[in-house]
């Protein structure tokens, strides 16, 4: 995952990116126009990324524009547009354990703290046309503007347990003021 240098006689960890393909799930094609994002193109090999884990139906990778000392992606191999076009409760199971798997491999103090964020951007406020959990440790570390960004208490962002709850009732988006109070 990383590899040591030496830099003015300091060692230094350096983040190993590679260019793979990440096998598809059984029946997964990664070639529909739904894949021409940039996550499409990690799952492809066509861009590098710092892979931080990957299971049959996840891929889990650093974030290029960190907001936490550890801000990792976990994103479906399957392609879901957005959290609210999310309707496997088994896919935010597995992508809610191996975020936390890294949170605790990466960031074994703050997991142990609980000083971490999992969370979903709602759209209008998503970059990237393709779902991806943010897993963000050591929280307390992320500048106040960054807090805000990631807080799950306004419509912008959802936990694991929140888009849960969404998808228990079956429903087709988030109530607002049931997100902002359910934190």
């Amino acid at each position: 995952d990383y590899e040591e240098y030496n830099n003015n006689n300091n060692k230094e960890k350096k983040k190993i990116l590679t260019k793979e393909f990440h096998d598809p799930p059984p029946g997964v094609l990664y070639d529909s126009p739904d894949y021409n994002t940039v996550f499409g193109k990690i799952l492809r090999g066509e861009i590098k990324a710092h892979v931080l884990a990957e299971t049959t139906h996840v891929l889990a990778f650093s974030d290029i524009s960190p907001r936490a000392p550890l801000h990792g992606l976990v994103i479906p191999k399957v392609f879901v547009k957005n959290i609210l076009q999310l309707t496997d409760a088994q896919f935010l199971q597995e992508a809610t354990r191996v975020a936390l798997d890294i949170v605790k491999k990466e960031q074994p103090d703050a997991f142990e703290a609980n000083d971490y964020q999992l969370r979903f951007r709602v759209p209008p406020f998503n970059t990237v046309n393709h779902l991806h959990m943010h897993v963000l440790a050591p929280a307390s570390s992320m500048s106040w503007y960054n807090k805000g960004f990631f807080s799950d208490s306004y419509i912008w962002c959802v936990n694991p347990q929140q888009a849960m709850e969404r998808l228990e009732k079956s429903s087709t988006s988030f109530d607002a003021d049931a997100a902002a109070t359910a934190s």
